[in-house]
C-alpha cells in the first residue's frame, strides 16, 4: 500500500518481492552472530528490516539518504521493529570509529 504512493520499489521489484525476501533470509543465517550491522543505501528496507526482525540481538543501522525512503523506513520500524533497528539519513562518509561486524548492501 506504502508503495503506491511513494514508489519505493519498482513493478519488476514488487513482483519479486517474494524472492527478495528470501534471500535476505539467507543472508541473515550467515551474518546471525553478529552485533551490529550497518545496511548501505537501505531505503527499500532491503535487507536491513528483514534481519531487524530476525536478529532480534543485533543492530541494524540503516543508512539512507533519501528522505521519502527513509519516511518509509521509519514506518516500518514503528509497525514491526522496536529496539534494534536505528535509521540516519546520512552519507556513509559520515561513520568514524564504528565497531561493526558487517556492512552489506543489497541493490533491487
Amino acid at each position: 500500500k506504502y508503495n503506491e504512493t511513494t514508489n519505493i520499489y519498482s513493478k519488476n521489484a514488487y513482483e519479486k518481492l517474494d524472492e527478495h525476501i528470501m534471500d535476505c533470509m539467507q543472508l541473515a543465517d550467515l551474518v546471525k552472530e553478529s552485533k551490529k550491522i550497518i545496511d548501505i543505501g537501505s531505503g527499500s528496507g532491503l535487507p536491513s528490516v528483514i534481519l531487524a526482525i530476525i536478529l532480534k540481538e543485533t543492530t541494524i543501522i540503516a543508512v539512507e539518504s533519501k528522505s521519502r525512503k527513509t519516511k518509509f523506513l521509519n514506518a516500518i520500524k514503528k509497525k514491526l521493529i522496536k529496539n534494534n533497528i536505528n535509521n540516519f539519513i546520512l552519507n556513509i562518509d559520515n561513520f568514524h570509529n564504528f565497531l561493526i561486524d558487517h556492512f552489506i548492501s543489497y541493490f533491487i
